[in-house]
């Protein structure tokens, strides 16, 4: 059953508060000297002589290692002690970051024996698996459901603490540096002086008539006029009128018989 109690509580290299968990007490199981699974498939119960007596009768203890300020670090074991003197026996560590099935294999043969993989403290990660069963089979069923119930519920931790990693990683890659600001208005009692080029108004207005050709009095000038029914392009020269202080003089709308286009041009 689902104990949920604090067994312990001690201090962590770090000077920080560890306490430990009781998820699980299963007061007895069957402890097994097992042969390598003789296929990758996995362990087979037929393969451990299970008729015969067990290698040693055990308690079984889930427990959960929490840290007070931080969840990193956390973990899970299962703990096989002595069922007088509850005396450790060997510890089956749960890591999130491997498969549940890579510290506990369910065999494939039976739903209430297991292959488990136990390491010994300050060994330098040395393991080796045995093999436990229960009598009941509710009982394997308590100690499977346990341990699944915690995998599921230390992925979801670190799944959420990878998300706000992202995030964060996220806004400080949008944010960018920081630009500083730089004021450009003006401060009291400075001025700005432009310098044009060109000269007065008066010199631009000089230069823009330059541009447009005057007319004086008794200065032939030539115009070309449109062409007209396929007809070659002639040349006519004019002189400006003085009497009328330059201006062109006025066409005769008149139909002539003459060949010109244009008719004559009468002086006024």
């Amino acid at each position: 059953q689902f104990e949920g109690s604090v067994k312990q509580t001690c201090k962590d290299e770090s000077g920080d508060a560890t306490f430990d968990i009781l998820l699980c007490h299963l007061p007895e199981s069957f402890l097994y000297q097992i042969p390598p699974a003789r296929t990758s498939a996995g362990h087979r119960a037929a393969d451990w002589n299970i008729e015969k007596p067990p290698l040693k009768t055990v308690s079984i203890r889930i427990v959960e290692a929490c840290n007070s300020t931080s969840s990193e670090g956390e973990k899970c074991s299962v703990r096989l002690e002595d069922q007088t003197t509850g005396e450790l026996f060997a510890a089956c560590p749960v890591y999130v970051d491997k498969p549940l099935i890579s510290a506990v294999e369910p065999v494939l043969d039976s739903s209430r024996y297991f292959a488990i993989r136990v390491e010994e403290e300050g060994k330098g990660g040395q393991h080796a698996y045995v093999g436990i069963g229960f009598a009941e089979r509710h009982s394997a069923s308590e100690f499977q459901a346990t341990l699944q119930d915690y995998y599921r519920r230390a992925e979801r931790g670190r799944q959420a603490e990878r998300n706000r990693a992202e995030e964060q990683c996220g806004d400080e890659a949008s944010t960018g540096p920081t630009v500083p600001k730089v004021d450009m208005a003006f401060k009291p009692g400075e001025s700005i002086r432009l310098s044009l080029k060109g000269g007065s108004n008066e010199a631009s207005s000089n230069a823009s008539r330059k541009l447009v050709p005057s007319l004086v009095p008794g200065t032939p000038f030539a115009l070309v006029p449109p062409p007209s029914h396929g007809a070659p392009t002639k040349q006519v020269t004019l002189m400006a009128d003085q009497k009328n202080g330059g201006a062109l003089p006025s066409v005769n709308d008149g139909n002539d018989d003459d060949d010109d286009d244009f008719g004559d041009f009468v002086s006024g």
